[in-house]
């Protein structure tokens, strides 16, 4: 397990809310309950097409399989969380207990443990986008297609030997929020990255670096990236406060750009994104 619920503590950088104004997140496990779950039970038809007969001894969701879902929500890997959904399908668990016996749920801890000061504020909004991925993903399988309202998918990474990557997960929420399917693995090696571009067709790369003494390794991923990426027109945004007011390291670095923070970084990608549509 990445990290233990229980060893979490707020990070001081992370986003707060404003002094005096309502905290959005205390309520959130109602709002999915009342709101969010009942519009997709109603509007999309994956949860009767993800539904399997249940063969054997039916699966309990219990309050230990619900903390450990809402570990693998904010775990370094972001496919986590997606796996363990499948894994629960596949054992014949219908996508409405899934989501009113686990989701809802573990939204509800998240939000507790923020509360309790043992998470952190961006835990908490990441861990919500990331059930939002999930049920786009799930969706888009039981549709046989990847969704209409996916942007594209984007695969966020530090650069090899990079330690802080607070950031990342700053700009993995937006781009969740602006509608694209998103991969972090805040762990990954130079040999973890070839790997995932070489499998699976991803339209952006983006790395985080903070320091200059790991120019070198980046350099090297981003130049084996473009040799051996399934998709031959993928693009590399780089960030990072290294970068400001440095086009040379910029230039060096091999990426298509350097964006200042998440939100450049979202609109960086929509423009290509529509660049590529216009092509």
């Amino acid at each position: 397990m990445a990290a233990t619920l229980g060893l979490l503590v707020r990070d001081p950088n992370s986003p707060q809310p404003a002094a005096g104004q309502p905290v959005p997140l205390q309520d959130l496990a109602a709002t999915i309950e009342s709101s969010i779950i009942p519009r997709l039970l109603v509007s999309h038809g994956v949860f009767r097409a993800a539904d399997v007969a249940v063969t054997g001894t039916p699966v309990a969701i219990d309050s230990e399989m619900i903390i450990a879902f809402a570990e693998e929500l904010i775990a370094l890997d972001s496919t986590r969380g997606l796996d363990f959904v499948q894994s629960l399908l596949s054992r014949g668990v219908a996508m409405e207990r899934i989501l009113l016996e686990l989701m809802a749920p573990a939204a509800r801890i998240l939000g507790e443990l923020w509360s309790a000061d043992h998470c952190s504020f961006m835990d908490v909004t990441l861990g919500v986008s990331r059930i939002q991925q999930i049920l786009r993903v799930i969706q888009g399988k039981a549709e046989g297609q990847a969704g209409d309202d996916v942007k594209g998918r984007v695969l966020l990474v530090p650069s090899p030997g990079e330690q802080h990557t607070f950031g990342l997960r700053v700009v993995e929420e937006f781009f969740l929020r602006d509608g694209w399917e998103v991969r972090s693995h805040l762990t990954a090696r130079h040999e973890d990255v070839i790997a995932f571009v070489s499998e699976e067709d991803f339209d952006i790369v983006g790395f985080s670096l903070s320091a200059e003494r790991l120019m070198e390794p980046l350099v090297s991923v981003i130049s084996e990236i473009r040799r051996k990426s399934v998709n031959r027109q993928i693009r590399v945004m780089v960030g990072g406060v290294l970068f400001v007011g440095r086009p040379d390291l910029v230039k060096q670095s091999g990426t298509d750009v350097y964006v200042l923070d998440a939100r450049e970084a979202v609109l960086q990608a929509n423009e290509w994104c529509r660049s590529a549509k216009v092509n």
